[in-house]
């Protein structure tokens, strides 16, 4: 060997690392002592990683907290917990070999962590001497390597930059002083051209090295709490491998460590990326060992069809992917092998498949925060749902925590009540172009423009019904003429003669309503014109009553479809006005907050609990909302009973889940987004009972959230009894829910719903709609009543009644919708009834004022029991219930002191 004098030969192995060195020089004492040194190091790296991790209840657990604190106690101050895996890193990378004598790795990654961490330069030049020291090299290879060291060291601590002023300068400083130090020691042992090719091969390495060292260092220590970007992924996978390199010799009796360390890898790369990310990852790590020394690098196949098999049997778990990815190695090294197998290669695979499985299952939820999980549905991108995980250099992530506290980004609303994702964080990435961004806009301005102009198109294009005009009646008479009058002796008489007596004869005949079978329904004096003018009567009236039916048909379904005409027209025009309130709010500034985001993070580790991808932003209103993924919990309620108090004490504000995006079969995860609620809550009552005789009542109720800090309060009496009140109540209801959440205003959303339920059916069909909105900020509330009975509100003992004489919705073409408003305060109690409960009173003339009396005597001021005393009283009126009844309660309290958290509900 070039460094030779060290009696190394290359002697194969059949392990799939197939090469290392041994010492053929056991006569030599010191040598000796240095491999027995050697032999034990693997042990003694197993006891250093049981001093500074430990296995508790939630894994393995890291304890270099008091570690740090015991090392700073010798007087290095600064002194980090995670500084001990930088100089562990230390040792390994220096004894990563490159052909069998070049080290570039030690000095690129102590030049890298100087430039963050400049107070560890003794500690990291030590480490990576050990690491040295422990290779057995040729004392001038050794010393020349330490010398590098040091003057690395004292460059990079004694010169005051900041770590951006070092992207290029640090490359160049690591290849020089190689170049320098090497040359110099070169020149002192005797020149020749291979070690000088050797050195400036080695010094470009550890240039290129030392940038991307510089990468991953930077997010270790400046963003270990936030998701990597491609180059810091990229970054840390090489920084991985190299790490492999330092230890792909070390062993104890059958276990090497490097294979055992490369099964793992590939595995976990395997679970993270699938097949493909398996495959990569062993085709990587195969050809470290050609890396290492000049021989064929067999491992390449051999890792990477083992990487591809553990990541198709990806979706038999983790046991499923170790025997895949044994059967892939095992199979494919006994193909090389000519059909043999040993120990050392059956206990590394076996050893590292272990361990895989061993792993906890927080790893992988610590893995999937900073470097996102691939799962099936992302079509092979890794993003997800709220924020984005690869973003440009403008993203304000990337700027120092110092720089920046609150990053503006423009963000896309979806409502007033829901903050969307930034325009920045669309899925896939082509939002990082505010170009793009315009498009979208503009695009939808003119889609809100053409639905404002189908809206007025369909209201200006009435077309005018078969009683406006006589030109249906002149084709009918041609018809007529030419059917009844054609053969007639009279004809020239009555249509060219007397054509405008006989026009008025048949004129009046329609006005009358049509003539029936039974010439003496039909008034007299006509009669007699008939019969003086026509001399078949009796067929003229048969005729004139089929095209009588026939226009009647013809005149209804003309108004169903102007009443459709005109249902579509306003549903457009709020559809393009949506849209126009989507284009409004897509520039609305809002501001992120990361100090929030680290005091909820360190909150939740308190609780041992993992929020993937936090985001915490503030509203133009100084509003405050927060999205956060994680797993699915398999805990219902978790969030509510965990999440949402711990984020309220830490913020000081009152929140609430808005609405909850729980796990189900179309996602893997958990995505939520919190809101601030309102200074009140509603908590609800809710009593039905059904006719008698019938299985089910035609009473429905619905308690929903609305954009705004608002909730809304429905209740609803289908007509009839039974199932068909029932569904037409339901119909409703649900209506209602689908076009609130679609944004249009309460009014409009009761208008489409009338016209809708006349629609519906040829028959008749209506509903009762009793609905209240309340303002949960300041307690501002509106009554809407359809057809519903008088509302109560109890204050303090007194009570207000709230009716309106409305008719129920489905009934009529137009409807006249009035709110009224009332202010609610703490305390308050709302009453809705259905009109079942009042006419169990029918005895009594003032129905409304039992019922307010019989609030009044009711002491409680739970909702729920106020409901059933109120349906009780209803009962005890009558021997039978006559019709459906229902009662709703709500009690306006304090936010904090609600019980539980309505929800969105329609139940009979």
């Amino acid at each position: 060997m070039p460094n030779g004098g060290d009696g190394r030969i290359f002697e194969e192995d059949t392990n799939v690392y197939t090469y290392y060195r041994v010492d053929t020089s056991a006569t030599s004492a010191p040598k000796q002592r240095t491999r027995k040194w050697r032999e034990g190091l693997f042990s003694r790296l197993i006891r250093l990683f049981l001093v500074i991790f430990r296995w508790g209840k939630n894994g393995l657990c890291f304890i270099g907290n008091q570690t740090g604190q015991a090392v700073s106690k010798l007087g290095v101050k600064g002194f980090r917990a995670s500084d001990l895996f930088h100089l562990l890193t230390g040792v390994i990378l220096a004894r990563g070999l490159v052909l069998g004598e070049l080290l570039p790795f030690g000095g690129a990654y102590l030049a890298a962590l100087l430039v963050f961490r400049p107070g560890l330069a003794g500690l990291m030049v030590l480490s990576t001497t050990l690491g040295l020291w422990s290779l057995s090299l040729p004392s001038n290879v050794f010393w020349n390597q330490v010398a590098v060291l040091i003057l690395l060291a004292s460059v990079i601590s004694s010169t005051k930059r900041k770590p951006e002023q070092w992207w290029i300068l640090l490359p160049l400083l690591v290849l020089a002083g190689h170049l320098l130090v090497k040359n110099a020691f070169l020149v002192w042992n005797g020149w020749n051209l291979y070690q000088e090719i050797s050195i400036i091969f080695e010094a470009v390495m550890a240039g290129v090295l030392c940038l991307i060292f510089m990468v991953a260092v930077q997010w270790m220590e400046t963003r270990h709490e936030t998701v990597m970007h491609s180059e810091e992924i990229m970054a840390t996978i090489i920084l991985g491998a190299c790490l492999i390199l330092g230890i792909s010799d070390l062993h104890w009796q059958h276990w090497t460590l490097g294979p055992i360390a490369a099964s793992l890898v590939v595995l976990v790369a395997a679970y993270w990326g699938g097949a493909g990310a398996g495959s990569a990852a062993g085709a990587l790590i195969g050809l470290l060992p050609s890396v290492t020394y000049l021989v064929m690098p067999y491992a390449v196949g051999v890792y990477a069809v083992s990487g591809l098999l553990a990541g198709l049997f990806r979706a038999w778990g983790r046991l499923g992917m170790s025997i895949g990815f044994l059967l892939g190695n095992l199979l494919l090294t006994l193909y090389l092998s000519e059909g043999s197998i040993n120990r050392e290669i059956l206990y590394p695979l076996g050893s590292g498949a272990i361990l895989f499985l061993l792993l906890p299952g927080r790893f992988f939820s610590r893995l999937g925060t900073h470097v996102p999980i691939y799962t099936q549905g992302s079509r092979g991108r890794l993003f997800t749902g709220f924020v984005p995980l690869f973003t440009s250099r403008s993203d304000p992530e990337r700027l120092g925590e110092d720089e920046v506290e609150a990053a503006e980004a423009v963000a896309e609303t979806g409502d007033r009540g829901r903050l969307g994702v930034t325009s920045k964080g669309l899925a896939g990435g082509e939002g990082t172009d505010p170009i793009w961004w315009k498009l979208v806009n503009e695009r939808l301005r003119n889609l809100s423009r053409m639905l404002n102009e189908i809206s007025a198109t369909l209201e200006k294009g009435k077309t005018p019904s078969v009683t406006e005009g006589l030109d249906p009646l002149s084709g009918f008479f041609e018809d007529l003429k030419g059917e009844l009058c054609r053969e007639c002796s009279a004809q020239r008489v009555c249509w060219e003669e007397d054509f405008y007596v006989t026009y008025r004869l048949f004129l009046d005949l329609l006005s009358t309503g049509g003539a029936a079978d039974k010439t003496s329904s039909e008034p007299e004096e006509l009669m007699l014109r008939i019969k003086n003018r026509c001399l078949y009567p009796r067929d003229l009236v048969q005729q004139i009553n089929q095209v009588y039916e026939k226009m009647k048909l013809q005149q209804y379904w003309q108004e169903r479809i102007e009443e459709g005409r005109g249902l579509v027209a306003h549903q457009v025009k709020g559809l393009a006005g949506v849209l126009n309130d989507l284009v409004a709010e897509a520039h609305i500034q809002v501001q992120r907050i990361k100090t929030l985001e680290k005091r909820i993070i360190r909150e939740m580790k308190k609780l041992g609990v993992n929020l993937e991808h936090l985001r915490v932003y503030r509203l133009p209103g100084g509003e405050l909302e927060i999205y956060y993924q994680r797993r699915d919990c398999s805990v219902k309620y978790d969030c509510h009973n965990r999440i949402v108090p711990a984020v309220t004490a830490v913020l000081g504000q009152q929140f609430k889940i808005n609405p909850a995006g729980c796990a189900g079969q179309d996602k893997a995860g958990c995505e939520i987004c919190l809101t601030g609620a309102g200074r009140l809550a509603v908590e609800i009552g809710i009593a039905i009972r059904a006719e008698d005789g019938c299985a089910c009542s035609g009473d429905n109720h619905l308690v929903m959230d609305l954009p705004g800090a608002r909730q809304l309060l429905a209740l609803s009496d289908g007509m009839g009894i039974g199932p068909i009140a029932a569904e037409n109540s339901r119909f409703a209801l649900n209506l209602m829910e689908k076009i609130l959440r679609a944004g249009l205003p309460t009014e409009q959303a009761v208008r489409a719903l009338n016209s809708l339920l006349l629609l519906r059916s040829s028959e008749e069909t209506f509903a009762t709609l009793d609905l209240v909105i309340i303002n949960l900020q300041n307690g501002e509330s509106e009554f809407f009543k359809m057809g519903a009975p008088t509302a109560f509100v109890k204050r303090k003992g007194k009570v207000t009644q709230i009716s309106s004489t409305s008719p129920p919705v489905g009934i009529l073409d137009e409807v006249e919708i009035v709110g009224q408003k009332e202010k609610l305060e703490i305390g308050d109690l709302i009453v809705l009834v259905t009109d079942g409960v009042l006419d169990s009173r029918f005895h009594v003339a003032e129905r409304e004022a039992w019922l307010g009396q019989t609030l009044q005597q009711i002491e409680s001021v739970d909702p729920q029991p106020v409901a059933d005393q109120l349906l009780d009283r209803a009962l005890a009126n009558s021997s039978r219930v006559k019709d459906d009844m229902a009662v709703l309660v709500a009690r306006i309290m304090e936010f904090k002191s609600a019980g539980w958290n309505t929800g969105n509900l329609i139940e009979e």
